[in-house]
């Protein structure tokens, strides 16, 4: 956990948010149990991380784990979670200011109709985050291309090989790998003059 933390502190001090005399506060990283999500990473609006043990026993790379993280910065510091609040919230006060009173259950499906017209916006979010990490693992020093050979984890461990992505908040494995791979050559060939 002490190395884990460690790269990740060195990653955050990268950021805008994380840089000394920064307004916001810095990024905060805890390790927990996963429990019932199993292998898992999220980000709170705050900038607190949550990482499952169950991920870090998966990966057994540092690297992948920091990868995953950096993508976790990623949505704190592009502020996805919280737009994507906005959205579903906007969604239905926006439907509710026209319609009135509309009654508990009604305005539950709404909620719930709103999260799902957000969905584009998510899978935009988890590529923009994708990139994020390939860039921030880079400027840290680390293998760039880390979040791909995570994402080859989950496709073979996991059995996450699905070519759609209709309905996830994720988009598909296999594109997630050939776009992190070609990035982060890309980011690569552009540090060494290439």
């Amino acid at each position: 956990q002490k190395s884990i933390a460690d790269g990740f502190a060195q990653m955050a001090a990268l950021t805008p948010r994380g840089s000394a005399g920064a307004e916001r506060p810095a990024y905060t990283l805890n390790f927990r149990k996963g429990g019932i999500i199993g292998p898992n990473a999220f980000a709170l609006p705050d900038g607190t991380i949550i990482l499952t043990d169950e991920l870090v026993e998966l990966a057994r790379d540092e690297d992948m784990v920091l990868g995953v993280l950096a993508h976790e910065i990623g949505h704190v510091d592009k502020e996805h979670s919280l737009r994507q609040l906005y959205r579903a919230a906007g969604a239905t006060a926006l439907i509710m200011l026209i319609a009135g009173d509309i009654g508990a259950s009604t305005e539950d499906i709404l909620v719930q109709g709103s999260a799902l017209i957000s969905l584009s916006h998510t899978r935009a979010a988890e590529r923009e985050a994708d990139r994020y990490s390939v860039e921030l693992m880079y400027k840290a020093g680390n293998d760039p291309a880390a979040i791909a050979r995570f994402f080859e984890l989950l496709r073979d461990k996991l059995g996450d090989a699905s070519e759609s992505d209709f309905f996830s908040t994720h988009p598909a494995t296999p594109e997630r790998i050939e776009e992190t791979k070609r990035y982060a050559a890309e980011i690569a060939g552009k540090g060494t003059g290439g």
